[in-house]
């Protein structure tokens, strides 16, 4: 890869071969960085794909030697499905258009099983490189994640269920797996009954204001005959009105069957609680505030580097204040058109910069208060959409 890529003149005799194989509109080759593994799996990827072009290139390049063999291709073909899963888990992880918490449970089950079946793979270096990627797996997931176990809990999908599924799987040990989905149950009900506390004492402080409201006008009404018979017959009614105890929502919600996804629809926990807040009306809002938890604050493109640089090194020099403009401005701009730099194409890069650029005036003037004006302005002025940027005016 480093030799091809060393010399523009070789890599364009290398994808003129592969023009000639059929391979013309698929990813370009890239080379990998020593410190970041999914760009091992990014530079393996792309690799495979061109796997009938290397050996047409050294017939017309002999100082091209390094030349995979089929053994290489094979152990590149393992190494390629082994970080897969890795790289969809980190991807899913890294959204941040849709809730994220109440998935971390099933890819980390994914990922477990992964390293185990590793381990015991044919091949004596997959096995090597599985067994000390478990040993580190194991000694981070010893402590249950609260947080992330309840997340799941509260996704209508997997509910417990998931919780007796996975924990058995994750831990291997069924007493720590019991004790863990003990605690998770514990600590799910522990919090439930805060929530309701604040509930009954927000219900208590209308009811008083209602009650006011009602004795006003009754007093106004001059009623006080009706107000002593109403009173005498509430009374009554106390001594003999036994109303058994209702179960909780958190009660009813683990009680009912789950909520059944067909294979690929899309599911929006966060919407589905939303659908169904008169129904649970507690328990609505303690899964609307644990469920808006990301399991990540930083995109994946950001933590890996795979979105690129986010300033050239024509504009490394520019001011802090500037900067934060033009990436506040660009966060602004994919937020309004739903877009992610992973589905960015080249052409719409330069659209967004253009208009976060118009910031800088505004910024060299230190008013960056101006910044949100100016982000109202280009929603009120329905500027063309980025994604076609020959319209651009």
């Amino acid at each position: 890869m480093k030799y091809l890529k060393g010399s523009p003149s070789r890599l364009h005799k290398f994808y003129e071969i592969a023009r000639q194989c059929q391979l013309s509109n698929v990813k370009k080759l890239t080379l990998d960085v020593a410190t970041r593994w999914n760009s091992t799996y990014a530079m393996l990827d792309s690799a495979l794909i061109y796997k009938d072009v290397f050996p047409r290139y050294h017939e017309r390049d002999p100082f091209f030697r390094s030349i995979p063999s089929e053994e290489d291709w094979e152990k590149m073909i393992k190494v390629i499905r082994f970080l897969e899963v890795f790289h969809e888990a980190t991807t899913i992880f890294s959204g941040f258009e849709y809730p994220t918490s109440n998935i971390f449970l099933p890819e980390i089950w994914k990922i477990k099983e992964l390293l185990l079946s590793t381990c015991v793979d044919e091949s004596e270096f997959m096995r090597n490189m599985a067994m000390k990627m478990k040993v580190k797996f194991d000694k981070h997931w010893s402590e249950c994640n609260l947080l992330m176990a309840i997340a799941s809990v509260l996704d209508p999908r997997y509910k417990m269920f998931l919780i007796h599924f996975c924990f058995p799987k994750i831990y291997l040990i069924d007493a720590e797996a019991k004790r863990n989905a003990d605690l998770v149950l514990m600590t799910l009900h522990e919090l439930y009954n805060h929530y309701a506390t604040n509930h009954c004492k927000g219900m208590s402080t209308n009811s008083i204001s209602s009650t006011s409201n009602i004795d006003s006008a009754v007093q106004l009404g001059g009623g006080k005959n009706m107000t002593k018979s109403i009173a005498e017959f509430n009374t009554w009614a106390q001594g003999i009105d036994h109303i058994s105890p209702l179960k909780s929502d958190l009660d009813v919600y683990l009680e009912e069957g789950r909520y059944i996804c067909s294979l690929g629809e899309s599911f929006d926990a966060l919407q589905w609680w939303k659908s169904n807040t008169l129904k649970f009306r507690v328990l609505s809002e303690m899964a609307k505030d644990i469920l808006s938890v990301p399991i990540t604050t930083v995109a994946s493109e950001s933590t890996f580097s795979a979105g690129g640089r986010v300033l050239d090194q024509y504009r490394s020099s520019l001011k802090p204040e500037t900067v934060e403009a033009l990436i506040c401005t660009s966060d602004w701009l994919r937020a309004d058109y739903k877009i992610s730099n992973f589905t960015l194409n080249p052409m719409t890069r330069p659209v967004i910069f253009f208009h976060s650029s118009v910031l800088l005036f505004l910024m060299e003037k230190k008013s960056f208060q101006k910044v949100s004006i100016i982000h109202s302005i280009y929603i009120q002025k329905n500027l063309p959409t980025v994604t076609n940027p020959i319209n651009e005016t």
